[in-house]
């Protein structure tokens, strides 16, 4: 039997609950706190691009969706990226700074250390997304996500990391 685990992730008014289970992450979100008329549109967060969101699937179980995130063991974690060299870093904040051309997409997201992990070439992986005006967050401004860009660049930098809430 697996060791299961929880973490929170806190973004502004929003907090996600995670259960961990080997490779799997999984997401309680009530319907209330969505605005999903139809589940159409729960499909858009389902069919993201899996070059840059993991893979993922969502039930509909009464007053609520169940969100299942499948985490790659082989990718790079938050506590990975410490033993990264700077030159590692600066590419690997590059690539994170190419998610900006998601902006316009109905897609949103944010960063966060536990939201993003990374592939042997640093190209990031978004875990969590939602879908504009219908899954949280609502909204993706382009400079909301400068912001988080800055604190997640330099939370990287520091050492022995304690990340202060956006």
């Amino acid at each position: 039997m697996s060791d299961m685990s929880e973490i929170n992730i806190e973004i502004d008014s929003l907090t996600l609950p995670f259960s961990i289970t080997e490779n799997t992450w999984k997401l309680r979100l009530a319907k209330s706190q969505t605005r999903v008329k139809d589940s159409q549109q729960i499909h858009m967060v389902t069919r993201a691009n899996e070059d840059t969101f993991v893979p993922l699937e969502v039930e509909e179980e009464g007053d609520a969706f169940t969100f299942s995130f499948f985490i790659d063991p082989e990718k790079k974690k938050w506590k990975d990226l410490e033993k990264l060299h700077r030159n590692e870093k600066l590419r690997l904040l590059c690539n994170v700074s190419k998610l900006k051309n998601y902006l316009l997409s109905r897609l949103t997201f944010f960063l966060h250390p536990d939201n993003v992990i990374f592939d042997d070439n640093l190209q990031p992986r978004l875990i969590y997304r939602g879908v504009r005006n219908v899954i949280p967050p609502f909204e993706m401004e382009e400079e909301y996500f400068c912001k988080q860009l800055k604190c997640y660049s330099i939370a990287l930098f520091q050492k022995n990391t304690v990340l202060i809430s956006l």
